[in-house]
């Protein structure tokens, strides 16, 4: 195996997984999207079931080739080319989260292929993940913006087969995104309400989360809970278009993060501090049960404290990161709240909670490359120590930099995270 391949990855996108080698990239499986609604913020997909052998085939072991088309880049108003990051995903398989991002996406760098037209490729290695011998599934949420492009085509795709080398495929797909794969309107879950900036650096909206319609064990095996919203079946897409090319940078690693300090400001309102600024989200558990059916808990994001200690919003970047979530009774499940677009923050301020977090239930997700044999960045407090969330294996994180000098050792693991 490829020992340097993470366990995960993620930063903005509508979607798209494929596989290349013995045959060409994207050949057996089709861009798709839900069929009713082309101008969803949010859609998630479940593909059939499948299986793999009991045993490691000649042909080796298990990738996935991720791709995503990117929300376009457009002009800001004082000229310069902003990227709108305005898309995001996250792939799952058997229920494990494996992956979100993209880290990159555009080839800004090759004059040859115009940058909206150009689709970076990212290769995982899955094969701990798999079950030898039983069923399978691979579930992706999925999220692009249509705020100012209406035009655009959000596109999921996906293959995963067997492989070698670790880069190409040896063998034909065993799982191939298409009209045999389901896709539900998430929106209904997510609410999203508007634009959280005040600046125009990329468009997001907040995600009023809703626990009541939250289709439960959707990326695992079996039926997702009845929400009210069906799943139908996925409608295929038009084909990417442009310079398919391999991304090289390493995969993004996602960790989870105790809170450092939990303070409480007001009543049932309280200010969680990580410890430190990261790229991530909350990740926050609240009980189920008759007394938190329709309970409206609020939760505000930021990077700093005034000089009284309260949370400043919006961001220094001028982004406002609220949220109202609607939490269920014991009919759904509060467990693991996690919005889906990657934030820089480092504060978290949780008003109307039923009750007081606890470092178990306050946690977050931390996105960051691999820097170390415990994917555990060095600069980090003993308090906001991050703990990889999946199965050590294959995708052993990077081995941590060394150099002649400790000095630049202390700084790219530093940068690198």
């Amino acid at each position: 195996h490829s020992s340097g391949m993470a366990t995960a990855l993620l930063a903005g996108l509508c979607v798209a997984l494929l596989v290349s080698g013995a045959h060409a990239v994207l050949e057996q499986s089709a861009p798709i999207w839900h069929p009713s609604n082309r101008t969803a913020f949010f859609a998630y997909f479940r593909s059939p079931s499948f299986q793999v052998p009991n045993t490691v085939s000649a042909h080796g072991y298990y990738i996935v080739h991720i791709t995503a088309r990117q929300t376009p880049h457009v002009p800001s108003g004082n000229g310069n080319n902003q990227g709108k990051l305005a898309c995001s995903y996250k792939l799952y398989l058997n229920g494990n989260i494996v992956t979100a991002g993209p880290g990159h996406n555009l080839a800004q760098t090759d004059p040859q292929y115009p940058d909206t037209g150009t689709q970076a490729v990212t290769t995982i290695d899955v094969d701990q993940l798999l079950a030898r011998g039983a069923d399978n599934i691979i579930a992706i949420a999925a999220y692009f913006n249509y705020t100012g492009f209406k035009d655009e085509v959000p596109r999921v795709q996906a293959e995963l087969c067997e492989s070698t080398d670790g880069v190409r495929c040896s063998a034909a797909p065993i799982a191939a995104t298409g009209t045999t794969w389901q896709a539900w309107a998430a929106d209904y879950y997510h609410n999203p309400e508007g634009d959280n900036n005040l600046t125009p650096w990329y468009y997001m909206p907040n995600e009023n989360l809703n626990q009541e319609h939250y289709p439960i064990n959707w990326t695992q095996l079996g039926t997702p809970t009845a929400t009210g919203q069906p799943w139908v079946a996925a409608a295929v897409q038009p084909k990417f278009s442009g310079y398919l090319y391999p991304d090289t940078s390493p995969p993004w690693a996602i960790l989870s993060r105790q809170a450092c300090s939990i303070k409480a400001v007001g009543s049932q309102t309280y200010l969680i501090d990580y410890g430190q600024e990261f790229s991530g989200g909350v990740n926050l558990t609240f009980p189920t049960d008759a007394s938190t059916a329709g309970l409206q808990v609020t939760v505000t994001l930021g990077e700093a404290l005034d000089s009284h200690g309260a949370l400043v919003a919006p961001t220094q970047a001028r982004q406002y990161y609220h949220s109202v979530w609607l939490l269920s009774g014991p009919a759904g499940s509060n467990t693991a709240i996690m919005q889906h677009e990657m934030i820089q923050f480092r504060y978290a301020l949780v008003a109307n909670a039923p009750v007081a977090p606890t470092p178990d239930t306050a946690r977050a997700w931390v996105l960051q490359h691999a820097i170390g044999g415990t994917g555990e960045n060095p600069f980090e407090i003993p308090c906001a120590r991050s703990v990889p969330t999946l199965p050590s294996g294959p995708q052993q994180p990077l081995a941590t930099w060394a150099s002649s000098s400790a000095a630049l050792d202390r700084v790219f693991n530093f940068t690198a995270y």
